[in-house]
């Protein structure tokens, strides 16, 4: 698999000597180890604004309305509320637990 970064382990000595000269600059690369971890979730958020105009003709201020399921001020979006029916449904997690775990990771 390609890895997203590298890093090169120097061969700092000699194992018959106590020292590698500095001079040496090629090497080869002798073993391979990778390390597969998952990065931190990031929380997305999008904020809905509604516009308020004044029209011209009455002078009566006109506001748009939010989309349908744009309830509150803050709610959880379609994806953690889906994780959260997962959980609960499939893994069995109490509710308490999934509260501790969205605090977790939000």
């Amino acid at each position: 698999m390609n890895e997203n970064t590298t890093f090169s382990v120097p061969t700092l000595s000699c194992n018959a000597f106590d020292a590698l000269p500095q001079s040496i600059l090629s090497y080869i690369c002798a073993e391979r180890r990778q390390v597969f971890d998952i990065l931190q979730p990031q929380v997305e958020v999008t904020e809905h604004r509604v516009q308020e105009k004044k029209c011209p003709c009455c002078g009566s201020m006109n506001r748009a309305i939010f989309p349908e399921n744009i309830r509150g001020p803050v709610q959880y979006g379609e994806r953690v509320q889906a994780l959260t029916v997962y959980f609960a449904h499939q893994h069995f997690i109490p509710v308490d637990r999934e509260v501790d775990m969205q605090a977790f990771a939000l």
